[in-house]
């Protein structure tokens, strides 16, 4: 089955945030870090980082059917202890950082920034528990899938009505090819011909 874009963003934060296996973590979390928000995190897992998506835009067509998108991408950090909220700000900055040295993430996306954070916190002393969730922009394109007659045209076709439609096709002119013929007003007259 293959990866949808939003998966395939949240696995790439997930590799830029886990850092290379034969290198040192990219944060204290070290190779605690999971790309859902559905993963319980047990006080033994912490500190640890979960990647999920929430919202996304349309920014604008971009012509032949591509579509630039800009995802949420949410980056929450949890550290426990009596530190529990210097633990937070340490992972917050170590995540900025991470995501800084890669804005593509590998050719993932076109660019990726932080936009917001906010701040949880839940219990007291030894067993107190800090949250942060960082908001990121990653900005993305998309063109639908083709279709059972093949892909999309590349390029902007032209055609003269009533020869217009499915059976006329490959009498269409690309226009990046061709100059613009001579189009004369319909207005129930005929001039000389040229």
């Amino acid at each position: 089955m293959t990866s949808t874009p939003r998966e395939t963003i949240r696995r790439a934060v997930r590799t830029a945030l886990r850092g290379a296996d034969d290198a040192p973590p990219a944060t204290d979390a070290g190779r605690t870090v999971f790309a859902s928000r559905c993963t319980p995190l047990a006080p033994r897992l912490l500190p640890a980082i979960l990647v999920y998506t929430q919202s996304e835009r349309r920014d604008r067509d971009r012509g032949g059917g591509v579509i630039q998108r800009h995802l949420d991408v949410v980056v929450e950090v949890a550290a426990q202890g009596e530190n529990a909220d210097a633990g937070v700000d340490r992972l917050s900055m170590q995540v900025e950082a991470a995501l800084d040295a890669d804005p593509t993430l590998g050719g993932a996306v076109q660019s990726i920034a932080w936009e917001s954070s906010e701040a949880d916190y839940d219990g007291e002393g030894a067993q107190a528990t800090a949250g942060l969730r960082l908001t990121f922009t990653a900005v993305y394109a998309t063109v639908p899938p083709e279709d059972d007659d093949g892909p999309l045209p590349a390029g902007v076709y032209a055609s003269w009505a009533p020869d217009i439609g499915p059976p006329h096709e490959p009498d269409y002119v690309d226009l990046a090819d061709t100059p613009l013929p001579d189009v004369r007003p319909n207005d129930g007259t005929r001039g000389p011909e040229p």
